[in-house]
């Protein structure tokens, strides 16, 4: 029997009730009791996910007798000591519809290692080997496997991968169906994309966008590649979005509707979105996979690992990842700038940023962004869509204070140079930016990331020439201060600004809007009736609370322009148009 080698098997056991059957073997265990632990988490998704509850039973076996084995906490067990090697088997119940866990079904199987394999605490940094077998329903060969482990061998009813440590092993997704697969160079790389779902996919349209967004990202980075290769694992539903960030590969979840056909030659803003959502994960190879917080350089992931700083890694990754596309000419600028100004919109809507800073929402992402209840408009930020907003503002400051000589990207190379060993510690950005710019940041960050000032936006536009209008569009019912599920037939509220008129009325969230002034109103048509009335005027809302029907006295009142707005400005002079210029196209 060969050493020094964690040996995993797993096979797709029961695809109707979705069990995994995995089974580990580890030679020499310790002799005072081997441990063996499942991650509470998967980075790059900031919440205790706790994924040993799926494990449906586990047994342990050495040298052909039984191991008596016992659980120390929700994620830990320990076998009794036994000599040379030591075999667990376990299955796992597996119907996670997401890029964070494990799925199984007979239309495909999908697994994170870090939500199916155990680990055998203190043999971390042993060579794994993973035998990943077909399911016996898959005798006529309609199943593939894809993945960027390294194939060791190939066999037609299972394959042979090998990692380098666990850590290794985790990081690679794994998607078995039968999907399409089309494959593409990038600067002499090899990438590939799998479709995993009924589609009409356009392929060489797709591919040959995607090699523009590819080639972007390598050469913002001075080509050099963190990969040896790379792998869009894409799940396609009717609907559903989503993205998971690994070194040589990402997870997806698209709708039908967001890829590219052959009779819709234009780019929608529904293939815009899965192209920025490809840009996003694909940044993150090289921002946040590569570059990441000092902290993030040895994780635990058996508890929360705290950062001030998911504002420099997400935020920044989306004010790129769109960016991206304008400077690949997949956008014109007209329509980057709508794209912007949605974001601005989501931004505005919310009163949370007026509470929660950057820095907090980073840090409390774990028990905040990620577990938000109805109060949350009112009480948080998005370090993703506000921390876009503060790199653009952050951009355009460099660009001022330098005389237009250093931008954003040059903070990106210069830290992609000198910190890919090290991480970088809460106030590096900061630093780099000071050096670079031989100019004190220190109250730009205290107002804007430490502290909820509103952001500087319309100046920060006007220097390159964008007019930025903020007005209220009608239909949107976070004008009147709630918001609602639209899926029923009567409008359910699913929050309550603060300091709306709905909220001074005594509106709450779960309360079901019958009528308005003695009229059934639907779901529907609910923003549209309350826009016809006229600031000052008093509404009646009929109401259904605990069953109960009851009657709101409503004063309407406009609440603070929240829709943004952006076009080019008109004659423009030569520096605010070289400016522009910049800012859209050079990188």
């Amino acid at each position: 029997m060969s050493q020094n080698i964690l040996r995993y098997t797993l096979t797709p056991k029961d695809l109707h009730a979705h069990i995994f059957h995995l089974k580990l073997t580890l030679d020499n265990p310790n002799p005072l009791g081997q441990v063996f632990s499942l991650p509470n988490w998967i980075p790059g998704s900031y919440l205790i996910r706790d994924f040993s509850k799926h494990i449906v039973s586990i047994s342990a076996q050495s040298c052909g007798e039984m191991v008596d084995i016992k659980k120390l906490d929700k994620n830990h067990w320990i076998a009794q000591p036994c000599a040379e090697s030591i075999t667990l088997k376990y299955e796992l119940y597996a119907f996670d519809l997401s890029v964070r866990c494990a799925y199984l079904s007979n239309e495909r199987a999908f697994f994170n290692g870090s939500s199916v394999f155990l680990k055998p605490v203190g043999f971390e940094n042993m060579l794994c080997e993973l035998r990943i077998n077909y399911p016996l329903s898959n005798m006529l060969g309609d199943w593939s496997c894809a993945t960027t482990l390294k194939l060791k061998s190939k066999h037609s009813d299972f394959e042979v991968y090998q990692a380098d440590n666990y850590q290794d092993l985790i990081d690679h997704p794994v998607e078995m169906a039968d999907f399409t697969r089309f494959e593409f160079d990038v600067s002499g790389m090899p990438h590939a994309m799998t479709l995993t779902g009924q589609h009409a996919t356009d392929i060489a349209r797709l591919r040959a966008d995607l090699v523009r967004i590819c080639e972007h990202h390598i050469n913002f980075f001075g080509g050099d590649v963190p990969f040896d290769e790379y792998l869009f694992l894409t799940l396609v539903r009717t609907k559903g979005y989503g993205g998971l960030e690994h070194k040589k590969s990402s997870s997806l979840i698209c709708s039908r509707k967001e890829l590219p056909t052959p009779d819709k030659p234009e780019i929608s803003p529904d293939y815009t979105r899965f192209l920025a959502l490809c840009s996003h994960e694909y940044f993150h190879a090289w921002w946040i996979k590569t570059i990441k917080p000092a902290s993030f350089h040895a994780l635990n992931l058996g508890r929360e690992n705290y950062t001030e700083q998911l504002w420099v890694f997400e935020g920044f990754t989306s004010y790129y990842d769109e960016l991206s596309l304008l400077r690949t000419k997949l956008l014109s600028p007209e329509q980057y700038l709508t794209l912007f100004a949605q974001t601005i919109t989501r931004v505005q809507k919310a009163q949370g940023r007026c509470k929660q800073s950057l820095a907090e929402s980073s840090f409390d992402a774990w028990t905040k962004f990620y577990q938000q209840d109805e109060n949350a408009p009112n009480a948080i930020v998005s370090y993703y869509t506000k921390g876009a907003l503060l790199a653009f503002v952050l951009d355009i400051e460099i660009r001022n204070r330098s005389d237009d000589a250093q931008s954003l990207d040059d903070v990106l190379k210069l830290i992609w140079n000198h910190y890919q060993d090290s991480g970088l510690e809460d106030d590096t950005v900061q630093k780099v930016i000071a050096h670079l710019t031989q100019s004190d940041f220190t109250q730009f960050f205290d107002n804007y990331l430490y502290g909820v000032s509103e952001l500087p936006l319309k100046q920060a536009f006007d220097y390159v020439g964008i007019d930025c209008e903020f007005s209220h569009k009608k239909g949107e019912l976070s004008n009147f201060g709630i918001g609602i599920n639209k899926d029923q037939e009567f409008a359910i509220i699913t929050h309550v600004l603060d300091g709306t008129c709905a909220q001074v009325a005594g509106l709450y969230v779960g309360d079901k809007v019958m009528s308005i002034d003695g009229i059934k109103v639907q779901a529907k048509d609910l923003a549209n009736a309350i826009d016809t009335y006229t600031e000052g005027s008093v509404i009646k809302i009929g109401i259904l609370r605990d069953e109960l029907l009851s009657e709101l006295s409503v004063t309407i009142a406009n609440s603070a322009p929240t829709f943004c707005t952006l076009s080019i400005k008109e004659n423009l002079t030569k520096d605010t148009l070289r400016r522009q210029e910049q800012w859209f196209y050079h990188d």
